[in-house]
C-alpha cells in the first residue's frame, strides 16, 4: 500500500490536491494542506468544509426551485385611454331542459303502454337522463333495454325544449358543459362545446358569424354600453357574467338566479384584463409560469383549445373512468369518439347509479387540493390570458310574461389591468 502511494502519477496527484488545497480561497481549505496538523484538526476542517459544501448544494437546489416555481409574477397596469379588450361572456343554464310533452309523445311511439305507472317511470328515467351532470347526480331505479346507452345524450337534445335566446335576433350558441345545457354569447370555446359536436363526430365546424374576430370595445365606444338578451325559457335559469376565455361548469356559482321570466334582470359589470409579455411562453416552462396558454391544449377532450374549467372537466371525467369503467353520455363528445379511451362503453344505468355514490368526491374536485384522492388530483393551471369580471346584479319588473329579459351593462370603461411577466432569467441565477 505504502509503495503504492510513491508512485510517480499518484504523488503527481497528491502534489495537484495539496497545491489546489493551499491556494483555495475558501476557508478552511489550507488547513488540510498542512503537514504538520494535528489529525483531530484535521478531522475538524474536514467535516466543516463538507458541512459547508453539502449547505451550498442545498441553497443551489432551493434557488433552482424558485426560478422553477416562482419565475413569474403580475404586475398592476394603468391603461387609461389605451386598452382594447374583449366583451365578457354571458351564459344561460336552464335547470329545465326535458320537454314533457315531446318525452311522452317519444314513449307512446317506442312503447305501447297500457300501465300508467310505468308510462310515467318511464318519463322520469328520460326526466333524470336530461339533468345528470357533473354537478347533479341522479339514482335510477329502472332501466329500459329499448333506449341503448349510445343514444341517451341524442336523446336529450331532440327532447329538449327548443329556447329562443337572442340579441339584436342573434341567437346565442346552444352549448354542453359537464353542468348541462347551456346558452352562451361572445364565448371564444364555443367551438368546442357546441351541442352539435358532442354527439355527432362527423360534424363541422360552424363559421358562425356572430362570433368573427374582433369582438371588442375600447375607448372611442360611447359609455354606458347596454345590451339586451332576450329568452323564452321556463323555470329557474343560472345566469353567468364570465371571461370569455371560459366556461361555467361543475362548480362556477352563478351571478343571479332568475325564476321566472315577469322578472328582468340588469348585470352591471367591471373588467380586468389579465395579459402576458411576449417571452412568457417562449423563456418559461409549464410549471415555472404555472399558466397554460390556449392553444396548443393538452386535453384529450379539447385538442385544440384550453381552459382551466375544460381541464377540470377532463379531470372529473377521468376519475369516474376510473371508478365507474364507464363514460358518462354528458361527457362523450367528439374528439373522445376519435381518441384511445373510445373503446370504454358509455355509461348504462348501472354506471349512472356508480357516479351517483361518488358524486360527493366529484363535485370536489374543483382545485388541486390535497384532500382529493389521488385518482383525482390533476393539474389545471389557470389561462395565461383571462379576465376578471365582477358583477352587480338588480332586477326590475316586466310588463309581459312571453319573455324574459337580461340588460347587460358596462357603465365605466376598464382602466386597470394585469399582466404575468418573467421575473428572472437563467443568467439572474447564474450570477449576472
Amino acid at each position: 500500500m505504502l509503495g503504492l502511494l510513491h508512485k510517480p502519477k499518484i504523488q503527481t496527484i497528491i502534489r495537484f490536491v495539496v497545491d489546489f488545497a493551499s491556494r483555495n480561497p475558501m476557508h478552511g481549505m489550507g488547513y488540510l494542506a498542512k503537514t504538520n496538523i494535528h489529525w483531530c484538526e484535521f478531522i475538524y476542517w474536514l467535516v466543516i468544509i463538507f458541512y459547508m459544501l453539502f449547505y451550498s448544494v442545498i441553497c443551489g437546489l432551493r434557488l433552482v426551485q424558485h426560478y422553477r416555481s416562482r419565475n413569474s409574477a403580475i404586475t398592476y397596469n394603468v391603461d387609461y385611454m389605451q386598452l382594447n379588450t374583449l366583451y365578457p361572456s354571458v351564459t344561460l343554464c336552464p335547470r329545465e331542459i326535458l320537454d314533457v310533452e315531446k318525452a311522452k309523445h317519444f314513449v307512446r311511439s317506442i312503447k305501447n303502454l297500457t300501465d300508467n305507472d310505468e308510462f310515467e317511470n318511464m318519463v322520469e328515467f328520460l326526466q333524470k337522463l336530461s339533468i345528470v351532470s357533473g354537478r347533479r347526480a341522479e339514482y335510477f331505479r329502472t332501466s329500459y333495454d329499448n333506449i341503448q346507452p349510445k343514444d341517451y345524450m341524442e336523446l336529450v337534445f331532440n327532447l329538449s325544449h327548443i329556447y329562443s335566446v337572442t340579441h339584436n335576433d342573434t341567437p346565442a350558441v346552444k352549448v354542453m358543459t359537464d353542468r348541462g345545457i347551456c346558452y352562451t354569447f361572445r364565448n371564444l370555446l364555443y367551438r368546442e362545446v357546441n351541442t352539435k359536436y358532442w354527439f355527432d363526430p362527423h360534424a363541422r365546424y360552424i363559421n358562425h358569424s356572430f362570433y368573427k374576430f374582433p369582438y371588442t370595445f375600447n375607448f372611442s365606444d360611447s359609455f354606458p354600453i347596454r345590451i339586451k338578451i332576450k329568452h323564452n325559457i321556463q323555470g329557474p335559469i343560472d345566469i353567468f357574467v364570465h371571461s370569455p376565455y371560459e366556461l361555467p361548469t361543475t362548480w362556477t356559482r352563478p351571478n343571479a338566479i332568475v325564476n321566472d321570466m315577469g322578472t328582468g334582470t340588469k348585470l352591471v359589470v367591471g373588467i380586468k384584463d389579465i395579459k402576458f409579455q411576449e417571452n412568457l411562453l417562449s423563456e418559461t416552462a409549464l410549471d415555472e409560469r404555472r399558466c397554460h396558454s390556449m392553444a396548443p391544449s393538452n386535453l384529450s377532450m379539447f385538442p385544440t383549445t384550453y381552459s382551466q374549467n375544460l381541464c377540470l372537466m377532463e379531470c372529473r371525467l377521468n376519475f369516474i373512468i376510473k371508478k365507474c369503467r364507464c363514460i358518462p353520455h354528458f361527457y362523450f363528445n367528439r374528439n373522445i369518439a376519435r381518441s384511445a379511451i373510445a373503446k370504454i362503453s358509455i355509461c348504462n344505468v348501472t354506471g349512472l347509479n356508480c357516479i351517483y355514490r361518488f358524486a360527493r368526491q366529484i363535485r370536489k374536485i374543483y382545485s388541486n387540493s390535497k384532500t382529493l384522492p389521488s385518482t383525482a388530483k390533476c393539474q389545471c393551471y389557470p389561462n395565461c390570458i383571462n379576465q376578471i369580471v365582477v358583477t352587480e346584479v338588480s332586477s326590475f319588473p316586466l310588463n309581459t310574461n312571453k319573455f324574459g329579459l337580461i340588460v347587460f351593462a358596462i357603465d365605466y370603461p376598464p382602466l386597470e389591468s394585469f399582466e404575468r411577466s418573467v421575473m428572472y432569467s437563467k443568467l439572474d441565477y447564474a450570477g449576472k
